[in-house]
């Protein structure tokens, strides 16, 4: 049966996390897209990025609110016919984040270290950033609510 969990494992899981879908409402419509994403030290703020051009960059310029859900640690336990998770839900107000803003490279060195690691080339990530910027838009989901349930399973970001 599941069960709600803590706000600070869902905190941990929440940073530890691969990816997570992001939910909003455009013109009535609910809108759903997988993301990979990255948080603060805190996970006060996620931090999401892509094309300027894209339909997503466009549609999220008017959605102030948004949902982010993470899914982590599933599997599913045939004896018992049922699936076994952690779960985290994130509420909050999503706003662009100025490319001169220094909260810009923030979010972009957070997400290359949790995706490629800390021993990343930084001569190669500068190249990267300064050819990427023109098309490059961050945005900030900065988080005012955070819930999590779980599926008896046993963590693997333990609760501490």
């Amino acid at each position: 049966m599941s069960h709600e969990i803590s706000k600070q494992l869902a905190v941990r899981l929440l940073k530890a996390g691969k990816y997570g879908v992001l939910s909003f409402i455009y013109h009535g419509d609910v809108q759903t897209y997988p993301l990979v994403y990255a948080t603060d030290e805190a996970g006060e703020h996620i931090y999401l990025h892509g094309n300027r051009n894209k339909s997503l960059s466009k549609m999220l310029e008017t959605a102030p609110r948004a949902k982010f859900v993470v899914v982590t640690n599933v599997a599913v336990d045939q004896p018992e016919f049922t699936l076994r998770y952690q779960s985290v839900i994130v509420e909050g107000q999503i706003a662009p984040v100025a490319f001169a803003d220094p909260q810009t490279k923030v979010a972009m060195v957070a997400t290359v270290k949790k995706y490629i690691g800390t021993d990343f080339s930084r001569e190669h990530f500068k190249r990267t950033y300064q050819n990427e910027t023109p098309d490059l838009k961050v945005y900030d989901l900065k988080v005012a609510t955070v819930s999590g349930r779980a599926h008896d399973v046993l963590p693997t970001v333990e609760e501490g």
